[in-house]
């Protein structure tokens, strides 16, 4: 539901010089002065309408892990339902290129093909927690390396079960999948 400010300034005529406040913005400007029966009865002068922002839909928490973007695209599909079936994580487009980098620092733990996620990694990062990229084309980090926060791990593709190039981004804490933009800076 929409906001609005409506702003009046009304001019009175009067038998004595009053003072008038004027009220903008809801801040308190100086009163001004209206001398006798310098103008008619009622009058306005302006009336303006100012629709306010539209406020920015909830989110959630940030959490205490603090991960980087895997890739500089936008989001094409969301986590939560899709098509009636559970969709894992969040697939970004390649629209500022098809690099795709390491979320947080980890241990890789696969890297090759899986079925209908293609060529694809997963990162575990202790505690419980992982992360996967999927749909790659070319596969850069190696089973057992280490890799850093933002290090360069794979390419963006559409291998396996894909309908075009992209990344599909999951993050699973003790093996349950969780929405990846609790987990990733506001952009």
């Amino acid at each position: 539901m929409a906001r609005f400010i409506l702003l009046l300034v009304l001019l009175v005529s009067c038998s004595e010089s009053v003072k008038i406040p004027i009220v903008v913005k809801e801040k308190n400007i100086e009163p001004i002065h209206v001398k006798k029966n310098s103008l008619p009865p009622l009058q306005i002068v302006e009336k303006k309408i100012v629709k306010a922002p539209k406020p920015e839909p909830p989110r959630e928490p940030q959490s205490k892990i603090n991960m980087s973007w895997p890739a500089k695209g936008t989001i094409s599909s969301g986590y939560g339902k899709r098509h009636g079936k559970m969709h894992h994580g969040i697939d970004i487009t390649r629209d500022n290129g098809k690099n795709v980098f390491a979320a947080y620092p980890g241990i890789i733990q696969f890297s090759g093909k899986n079925g209908s996620l293609g060529r694809m990694i997963i990162i575990d990062h202790g505690n419980g927690i992982k992360t996967f990229y999927a749909h790659c084309s070319k596969l850069f980090a190696m089973k057992n390396s280490k890799v850093r926060k933002g290090q360069l791990i794979a390419k963006m593709g559409s291998s396996g079960k894909s309908f075009g190039v992209h990344l599909h981004f999951e993050i699973r804490i003790k093996g349950n999948s969780e929405n990846p933009l609790k987990y990733l800076p506001l952009r």
